[in-house]
């Protein structure tokens, strides 16, 4: 029996033998017929919670290729039955029939075009890795911090080979693998392990000649199927939340001299306005985005490399709902807004024509209803049709994106799209703060 095929067994061993061993509110093997791709997602969310929720307070620093805790084991366990196994009725919520692509952004030598996944269901840049330079497409995720793409010799969990770009010594001359350095992650969903390489990279107009990060010899197939539109992942947290104990690709930057900050600036695009202007910039913030004036920045209260920042409180139609004492973790991997179980409640119960089904909110496709959330001196709005998923039916309803994550947590919010495709986003390496401010 090959080694590789050896560590495919391992590692699927390992996820069977935490089967049962964590029970998460909320999640379920299949969801209500109706739901459809909503639900899908909502699991994904919750996971993704669970699995980042610990980090919320300070722990020692993990070392690299530490074994993911049990618990977290048992998610990915669920999660690679409930989205690969047999009887599957509903696709994988890192699936994708399509991406419609941004427009380069105009006047900048700094930012990359941000593409749009399905219906804002994530978004992805392009970059170019080896020698000759070849094209991989990332998602780009605020809530980890590490950059990888497959190498040539990688599996799935099932063991057949994963239908992406991949990077290895075959397609790139200036390929370097650096020896004994094995790295392990656990997404929300989805888990991916490998070794560590050099390689040269290009993106933005910035060219670093060696880069250190990972290439996956193994995938589970949340990750490794061709109906999958990204080929790895950008990790933009502090390099403090790194699972190959490297610097974070703006640390890289800033470290070789190729951009003035460590900053990284977000405007998320809404495929529903048809405008393609999503971007992501290096070392700066494009002021053409955002209204300067309205700029609040905030101290990180994450030791552990996330971006975690106080909210203040939350009011819907101006009327504010007394959530104070929160804070939220800045997640551009999640398309949702995942909340403690009493204030998601408290959110819905002030929505006219919210309905409860089987533990899933839904909300009148055309409500007007406005979500606000208070950060400093300065309240952000979020626009009514980013509380809901497209409807799935003629009823009139559309599942809420607003989701519980149950009582473990109660004072932890994941900040994802529902609420960052309404502000301009920056996060600060040099000063461990976050920005946020109204769009223009």
């Amino acid at each position: 029996m090959t080694t590789r095929l050896l560590l495919v067994l391992l590692v699927f061993t390992q996820s069977l033998c935490a089967v049962g061993r964590v029970t998460l509110r909320h999640t379920r093997t299949e969801p209500p017929a109706k739901t459809g791709r909503g639900a899908a997602e909502i699991t994904r969310g919750i996971k993704r919670y669970a699995s980042m929720a610990e980090h919320a307070r300070p722990r020692a620093h993990r070392k690299r290729y530490s074994p993911p805790p049990t618990h977290i084991l048992g998610l990915h366990n669920q999660t690679a039955h409930n989205y690969t196994g047999p009887g599957v009725k509903f696709p994988s919520p890192l699936s994708l029939f399509n991406v419609t692509d941004s427009s380069t952004p105009t006047g900048r030598v700094d930012s990359l075009a941000l593409n749009i996944e399905a219906d804002d269901l994530g978004y992805l840049a392009n970059v170019w890795l080896g020698t000759p330079p070849r094209q991989f497409r990332l998602l780009v995720d605020t809530g980890s911090a590490d950059l990888w793409v497959p190498s040539d010799r990688c599996l799935s969990l099932t063991g057949e080979t994963c239908n992406h770009t991949y990077l290895g010594p075959g397609v790139s001359s200036s390929f370097v693998e650096m020896a004994s350095d094995e790295w392990a992650i656990l997404y929300g969903s989805g888990y991916t392990s490998g070794r560590l390489v050099r390689d040269r990279i290009s993106f933005a107009g910035f060219d670093l000649e060696s880069l250190t990060f990972g290439v996956t010899d193994l995938e589970s197939n949340d990750f490794a199927t061709s109906d999958v539109p990204f080929d790895g992942i950008m990790g933009l947290a502090g390099s403090r939340a790194s699972r190959m104990d490297q610097p974070s690709i703006i640390e890289a930057l800033a470290g070789a001299g190729l951009v003035p900050q460590p900053i990284m600036s977000y405007k998320l695009p809404r495929l529903a306005d048809g405008k393609g202007d999503g971007e992501i910039t290096f070392g700066s913030m494009d002021l053409s985005k955002f209204d300067p004036l309205t700029a609040v920045s905030l101290k990180n209260l994450n030791s552990e490399g996330y971006w975690q920042v106080a909210l203040q409180d939350a009011s819907v139609d101006s009327r504010m709902l007394d959530m104070r004492d929160r804070t939220g973790i800045v997640d551009t991997g999640t398309s949702l807004l995942v909340i403690p179980e009493e204030d998601a409640q408290a959110i819905h119960d002030v929505l006219e024509g919210i309905k409860l089904d089987d533990e899933t909110w839904t909300i009148p496709c055309s409500t007007k209803h406005s979500l606000a959330l208070s950060f400093g001196a300065r309240q952000f709005s979020i626009d009514p049709r980013d509380l809901m998923f497209s409807p799935t039916d003629e009823s009139g309803s559309c599942i809420s994106k607003i989701v519980s994550s149950g009582k473990a947590h109660p004072t932890l919010w994941l900040l994802g799209d529902v609420f960052l495709k309404n502000v301009y986003l920056s996060t600060n390496v040099a000063t461990n703060e976050v920005t946020f401010a109204r769009l223009l």
